[in-house]
């Protein structure tokens, strides 16, 4: 990804932009052991600047590995890629409409399953920057607003220069509480057990989602070129009562 300084764009428009995509989903338990069910997918993640403001984005190639069983997240445990009819949705192309680097809107086929929209839209959530107060040669913190999966959520920006981070390179990091977005859409969870839940707060029910995106820049003169991005985000649930540690 190639951008220059000052640009309102993250994507120039007539060149194409080509990543390795991965995605690790783990969920599980700490105690007694360390256990969980993981699936991953793999792929290549095509982004094409097509017109002002708007890109469109393609996954191809994607494969999907399944484990069940102990687990550590070094290493992570191996698994083998398979291709599967039932994620041919997530090849559709959609398209990214911008301003000034942040997402906008959205424009995909509206007939595919919830499950491969909803990717997309955590796709488009993480293909954004705020390009009118980002600069790479300096050290900054700010606060922003960012269109999400979660709504409109604040946003705290990060950004070290290359002679900060002792990487060589610069690097822009976002984190989101989604405790703090004003308009959370509705989650529903099944309970697996029916139990009497007392009207106290020590039973509580508490979940709340994290997400928090690193993102490594190259800066060539007047111009930077986003080499890596990592989105790490949990969902926290704790099954007992706010006191306890035992969470899911």
């Amino acid at each position: 990804l190639h951008v220059s300084f000052g640009s309102r764009q993250l994507f120039t428009v007539g060149d194409e932009y080509k990543y390795n995509y991965e995605v690790l989903i783990t969920t599980g338990t700490e105690e007694p052991v360390s256990h969980a069910a993981s699936y991953r997918l793999k792929g290549v993640l095509r982004v094409q600047g097509t017109a002002q403001n708007r890109v469109t984005v393609k996954l191809e190639d994607v494969g999907i590995g399944l484990f069940n069983g102990q687990w550590s997240y070094f290493p992570v445990p191996s698994v083998n890629y398979l291709p599967l009819e039932e994620l041919n949705s997530l090849s559709e192309p959609f398209q990214i409409v911008s301003e000034n680097g942040k997402f906008k809107t959205l424009l995909m086929n509206d007939q595919e399953p919830e499950w491969a929209s909803n990717m997309k839209k955590g796709l488009a959530t993480y293909l954004q920057m705020n390009l009118e107060r980002v600069s790479p040669q300096k050290l900054m913190f700010f606060k922003d607003e960012e269109s999400t999966t979660m709504g409109i959520c604040p946003t705290m920006y990060e950004v070290m220069p290359a002679t900060a981070t002792g990487m060589g390179l610069a690097r822009v990091s976002k984190f989101r509480n989604h405790a703090d977005c004003p308009d959370v859409p509705s989650r529903i969870r099944h309970e697996s057990r029916t139990y009497y839940r007392c009207n106290d707060d020590r039973t509580r029910d508490i979940m709340n989602s994290t997400s928090y995106s690193i993102y490594d820049l190259s800066v060539q003169d007047t111009s930077i070129t986003v080499q890596k991005v990592t989105v790490l985000s949990s969902i926290l649930f704790w099954a007992n009562d706010s006191k306890r540690t035992f969470l899911v």
